[in-house]
């Protein structure tokens, strides 16, 4: 299978695990310093695990290293599939409405993402609200002969018409219809459904990515982002349906995998089906957010990941070295001792080039961690004096500017720290209103905005949806 870079193009100078051709590529940009992402997010039928939560914690790292580090605004984009075979069985199970299930665990999931420091996409996009884009996007890949309606009413891709089918994974396709994948599902008694050209029913799972993430982005894409386990068949439909759809060799430049997480001594990966999972509120009821990155950090993102309780020890410690020495750096004083010629600003220079190399090639932030601690053991920091002041602060500057560039919450951020919980109560708070709104109780939604404006947010709606802004 071939892989095309964009032309014309903008060489980023950073080396990129390809899928396609197994090998780092250079990263090349369609506009320089932007990049546009879409990621794959969650099925709404439970509570985020961190499984999930590492692959979005790893997919943060990456794009806040693009933004802060090598100065590209990545433009992102995420879904999340709120009707699913998942959550109808869960909303019978548990006595509620499928949608009670979708949006209650939808919350759940921003607000675990946020409590993780992840920062949110540019837009989210739920499939409940793209069915009339999803029925568009089928009708024409219907157009072109690309898809079928089978006997059940289903429709179906016809791989048999495309020739490109295996890019990323390989895969035989002689079986014909055998591997054919469903575009929309007919209706089920007793499920929820929409109407269609194909009689009721509702979108299969890989078409939804397709058709939302082409409505923002168009036809063609710099980055596609999840877990490995989305690699095939999800990603492989996806790029198959796209490209026929598109009339395209390429739709996705780059895909973006990241390992799947495991426990000690657990061969399979963290998933709800095998009931090994542990929640994010599990997680942070033994460690910190900080702890968590940091044993992300400590490992390729490709690479799987190890949670156990000595991983997260390990991680603790590797963490509370740079913090131990941040606050030593910010308090020392005495002495008179001067530093010989000029080796402190030669270590120091040979390390920021040191980060950047490491980032360049295929991000890898292990390198980056190893780097800042042999920075800091070249400072015997039993000795400093007040000689050292500039040399030690300018080593705390480096330390300090690329943890948080990994996005870490440092001492002296907790302004950040309360203005992320502040994002997620007026989300609450919005998330009510729309309620209120839906159920044409316009009082109680007019209450709320007056409210919020006392204390200086302001509400816009937008159809059937709303935003914040704080004034002033």
């Amino acid at each position: 299978m071939k892989w095309y870079p964009p032309k014309p193009g903008f060489d980023t100078g950073i080396q990129v695990y390809n899928c396609i051709v197994r090998k780092k590529v250079p990263l090349v940009l369609r506009r320089k310093n932007l990049a546009t992402l879409y990621t794959c997010g969650p099925t709404v039928y439970d509570a985020t695990h961190i499984g999930h939560a590492s692959t979005y914690v790893k997919l943060d790292i990456l794009r806040r290293i693009l933004q802060r580090h090598f100065n590209i605004r990545v433009f992102s984009v995420m879904n999340i599939t709120d009707i699913d075979d998942k959550i109808i069985r869960k909303g019978q199970e548990s006595e509620k409405s499928w949608k009670e299930v979708a949006r209650e665990n939808e919350e759940a999931f921003w607000r675990d993402l946020k409590s993780l420091r992840v920062l949110d996409p540019h837009i989210k996009m739920r499939v409940t609200e793209n069915i009339d884009e999803i029925i568009k996007f089928i009708r024409k890949l219907e157009e072109k002969d690309m898809a079928y309606q089978a006997s059940d009413k289903s429709v179906n891709f016809n791989l048999r018409k495309y020739e490109n089918y295996g890019k990323l994974q390989k895969i035989s396709t002689e079986a014909g219809d055998n591997v054919d994948f469903a575009l929309w599902k007919s209706a089920k008694v007793g499920e929820p459904s929409w109407e269609s050209p194909w009689g009721p029913g509702r979108p299969g799972w890989h078409i939804e990515c397709s058709a939302m993430a082409s409505k923002i982005l168009s036809a063609n894409i710099d980055l596609h982002a999840g877990g490995i386990d989305l690699k095939f068949p999800h990603h492989e439909n996806e790029e198959a349906q796209s490209c026929a759809y598109h009339g395209c060799d390429q739709w996705i430049n780059y895909w973006l995998h990241t390992g799947h997480l495991r426990q000690h001594g657990d061969t399979e990966k963290m998933s709800k089906s095998l009931k090994n999972t542990v929640s994010v509120e599990e997680l942070l009821a033994d460690y910190s957010a900080n702890q968590f990155r940091m044993l992300c950090l400590l490992s390729n993102y490709r690479n799987p990941m190890i949670f156990s309780r000595d991983a997260m020890e390990m991680s603790g410690n590797v963490l509370n070295k740079f913090l131990t020495f941040l606050s030593q750096a910010e308090n020392i004083s005495g002495g008179d001792r001067m530093l010989p010629d000029d080796s402190f600003l030669q270590k120091i220079s040979e390390t920021i080039e040191e980060i950047d190399s490491h980032l360049r090639d295929d991000f890898n932030t292990a390198g980056v961690v190893k780097s800042l601690q042999d920075l800091m053991g070249f400072i015997n920091k039993d000795e400093f004096s007040s000689s050292d002041l500039g040399f030690v602060h300018l080593v705390k500057e480096v330390v300090e500017e690329n943890l948080r560039n990994f996005g870490f919450d440092l001492p002296g951020d907790k302004e950040d720290s309360d203005s992320g919980a502040d994002s997620v109560l007026l989300e609450k708070i919005l998330d009510m209103r729309n309620e209120f709104r839906r159920g044409r109780d316009f009082r109680a939604a007019d209450v709320i905005r007056s409210g919020l404006k006392e204390i200086g947010v302001e509400i816009k709606d937008h159809g059937e949806k709303s935003s914040w802004r704080k004034m002033g």
